[in-house]
């Protein structure tokens, strides 16, 4: 998840700004730049991505699932910037990787790590 992007601006021009978004029809992709030329995505799409990833994972067999859990924690902690509700999340998520490794019933640590989810991507909105 964490490659460096190089992204143009709709004129095709590398855009230089701190932040941009590019709108496309129905679809926003927000990125942010570093000072190295160099950019990765917002915090609201990490949010999206952890969100999708967990439905997938719930959806999968449970040796799948932790193994998407498992990946999952690994790309997020390999990110540097902790908000309170990226941290809720990812506190939620070890949890869920603790009960899908103990292969006890995990239905309210799912449930907790989607509510933290859900409350990321609000927080990375404002």
């Amino acid at each position: 998840m964490r490659g460096r992007l190089k992204v143009a601006a709709p004129d095709n021009q590398v855009a230089s700004k701190s932040s941009t978004a590019i709108k496309s029809r129905s679809e926003i992709a927000i990125f942010r730049f570093d000072g190295s030329g160099g950019s990765f995505v917002s915090e609201y799409v990490e949010a999206r991505y952890v969100k999708l990833a967990l439905q997938e994972a719930r959806s999968a067999e449970p040796s799948v699932a932790a193994k998407l859990i498992y990946d999952l924690l690994r790309d997020l902690g390999s990110l540097q910037r902790l908000s309170e509700a990226r941290e809720q999340t990812l506190k939620s998520i070890q949890l869920l990787a603790l009960s899908l490794a103990r292969r006890s019933i995990h239905a309210r640590e799912w449930d907790a790590a989607n509510k933290a989810t859900d409350a990321w991507c609000e927080s990375a909105l404002n």
